[in-house]
Formats: structure tokens, C-alpha cells, sequence
């Protein structure tokens, strides 16, 4: 009977490097995540109806009557968090820079918390509220410690 080769292991037991996902991929998949939550979030808007500018959170469409609507705030925020933590790891995986890993670890668990804000909305409004924070805690320090990493390296004019 032939054995079963799993490329990794091979990379592993070679003593090869092995690329786990190419930073570009992971940074598109982290840009595709975060426009398809955008369109998701105006497309809500516009099916819900009772959604309004300036007045309502973006979280109410998890909640809206419009079932349709409620459906796809679950999901493009469970994409846009699986997206952010593919981009955090994939990105993360190749640097070499401690700030800038710990600025997409900051990545990933920003991801976590939007999967969590997904699936529970805002009726549960304690452990709601601690997803929300924590989305805005982790996005300020996520694009803090990259705008500085990126300053150490004068990548700014």
C-alpha cells in the first residue's frame, strides 16, 4: 500500500521553508473582507427600510425584521471576521518586525470579535457590548502599531 504524503510535513521533515500563505493573498483576502462587509452593510440598509443615517448602530440590522437583512449581518460579519484573521495570520506568519506582528495579531483578534459580534446581537446587550469594544479597542491599536511600525521603517515621506 502506497503512503499518504501531506506536502507540509514533507516541507517539515525536509527541513524546506514552507510558505503557509503569501502575504499578498492574505492582505487581497483582508481588503476583499473588509469591502464585502461594506457593501453588505449598505445593501442592508437599503432592503431594511427603518434603518436610519446618523440615528441607528450598524448592529441593528443583526436585529432587523427584515429577515433577509438579519441573515446577511450574520454572515458578512462572520466572512469580513474570518477574512481578518486569514489576512492577521497570513500576514503575521512572514514578518520579521515584532510591531508589525503584534499589529496583526491585533488583526486577528479584531477578526475573533467580529465573528463574536455577529453571532450575538444586540439583544444580549452586555456580552454585545464587550464584542463592540473590543472591535474598536483592537481596529485603534491594529492601525496604531502598523502607522508606527511603518514610521520606524520611514516608509512616510
Amino acid at each position: 500500500m502506497d503512503s499518504v504524503k501531506i506536502p507540509l510535513l514533507d516541507a517539515i521533515n525536509s527541513g524546506k521553508e514552507h510558505k503557509y500563505l503569501d502575504t499578498k493573498v492574505a492582505a487581497c483576502i483582508g481588503m476583499f473582507s473588509i469591502v464585502f462587509f461594506s457593501v453588505c452593510w449598505i445593501l442592508g440598509i437599503v432592503l431594511d427600510g427603518d434603518w436610519v443615517w446618523n440615528e441607528d448602530v450598524i448592529c441593528r440590522l443583526g436585529i432587523s425584521e427584515v429577515e433577509f437583512v438579519a441573515n446577511m449581518y450574520l454572515v458578512s460579519c462572520l466572512v469580513t471576521g474570518i477574512g481578518l484573521i486569514t489576512c492577521g495570520f497570513g500576514i503575521m506568519r512572514e514578518s520579521t518586525r515584532t510591531l508589525e506582528m503584534f499589529a496583526f495579531m491585533c488583526c486577528m483578534i479584531f477578526g475573533v470579535a467580529m465573528i463574536g459580534l455577529g453571532l450575538i446581537d444586540m439583544n444580549d446587550k452586555d456580552h454585545h457590548r464587550i464584542f463592540s469594544t473590543a472591535i474598536m479597542l483592537f481596529g485603534i491599536v491594529t492601525m496604531a502599531a502598523y502607522t508606527l511600525d511603518d514610521v520606524i521603517q520611514h516608509r512616510y515621506p
